[in-house]
């Protein structure tokens, strides 16, 4: 994952409050956003192993929405 919003201390929270486990990046100067074209947040890029984009969508996302879009990465 990759954040661009917020502050780093408010990231650190929801990932610590949510208990995820997966790796966050802080992209405190936007470069990753502006190197995808992301223009709203939230915004989903799905990128495989080679650098491919798989996927992208943009807004939020239902569990069941994300675990499809997820699975597009192991097909």
């Amino acid at each position: 994952a990759l954040s661009q919003d917020g502050n780093r201390n408010t990231v650190d929270s929801v990932i610590a409050d949510k208990g995820y486990t997966f790796p966050v990046a802080w992209d405190s100067n936007q470069q990753a956003g502006q190197t995808y074209g992301i223009q709203a947040i939230p915004t989903s890029v799905l990128i495989d192993a080679e650098g491919k984009i798989i996927d992208i969508h943009v807004g939020g996302m239902s569990a069941g929405q994300l675990e499809a879009f997820l699975q597009k990465a192991v097909k």
